[in-house]
């Protein structure tokens, strides 16, 4: 979740096992927000719909949905088998030509970029407000943060 969602979303391959939850609290949690480059990346990874309920749910995302949107590449049965198949993919993609596959990842990486109008005006009015400060001293703290929209 969070943190590690955004980082599993820029992934090229994604594996999972079945107890596999993916979300992005943001909105319970910090009280940030994600970047117009970045939800651009979650729309088009998982779709508008999909990418809407995440965010403004602050709910997770079962399995099932991740594989139907094909955010998923493969379930593997437990974290061991996961870790397990990542290094032989990794092992794999070694012996496959390096120029073709930088040039395959490039390529695809243009085709989801699309024009993306400045964002700054929406990152600062969340990393700036009360609500992202008081976030932050209840992530630390522990407790439930008491959102004030401001």
């Amino acid at each position: 979740a969070g943190g590690g969602a955004a980082i599993a979303a820029a992934a090229d391959i994604r594996l999972a096992t079945p107890d596999t939850r993916f979300g992005m609290p943001i909105a319970r949690t910090l009280g940030n927000c994600l970047s117009v480059a970045n939800l651009n990346r979650l729309v088009h990874l998982l779709g508008e719909s999909r990418t809407r309920y995440l965010l403004l749910t602050a709910e997770f995302l079962d399995l099932q949905p991740l594989m139907d949107s094909g955010f998923v590449s493969e379930v593997m049965d437990d974290p061991e088998a996961c870790d397990e198949r990542a290094r032989a993919l990794a092992r794999h993609l070694t012996t496959l030509a390096p120029l073709t596959v930088s040039a395959t990842r490039e390529g695809l990486s243009r085709l989801s970029d699309r024009p993306i109008p400045e964002d700054v005006d929406l990152i600062q009015r969340c990393y700036l407000s009360d609500d992202f400060a008081e976030g932050i001293d209840a992530f630390f703290a522990k407790r439930k943060a008491n959102w004030m929209g401001r």
